[in-house]
């Protein structure tokens, strides 16, 4: 019996989720030869979350400062005469909002402070993306 679903490293170093069609081994395949595959070369998710407005610390753990992307999630509730329902404004914040989130890496990579008069999602990564 053969292994059609690897979730982690493979035999060439990959690190992913692979899925091979039956009689194939997932670990062992040719890349040409699975079903699906999903890999990630260059950047690596470390940690994704979501704070509301204010000032929070957020552990990190690393020994070197990691590539951060912040999403504001400011809501349509904010919008007079709105008629959509709840839900992301986009762009957002809207045009005329003039205050921004920052987030701010502390000790190489310990932790990060994020102050945000919005909500925002925020996505931790281990390299760059190119």
């Amino acid at each position: 019996m053969s292994r059609r679903i690897v979730l982690g490293p493979r035999s060439n170093g990959d690190v992913g989720l692979f899925i091979s069609p039956p009689g194939v081994d997932a670990f062992t395949a040719a890349d040409s030869a699975l079903i699906l595959n999903v890999t990630s070369k260059v950047s690596q998710l470390l940690l994704l979350g979501r704070v509301g407005t204010g000032t929070f610390g957020v552990t990190l753990g690393l020994s070197r400062s990691p590539y951060v992307m912040i999403t504001s999630q400011w809501d349509f509730s904010g919008v007079a005469g709105h008629t959509t329902g709840p839900g992301p404004y986009r762009p957002s914040p809207p045009s005329g909002a003039y205050s921004t989130s920052t987030c701010t890496i502390n000790g190489n990579g310990a932790s990060m402070t994020i102050v945000s008069p919005y909500g925002i999602v925020y996505s931790v990564y281990s390299q760059a993306f190119t």
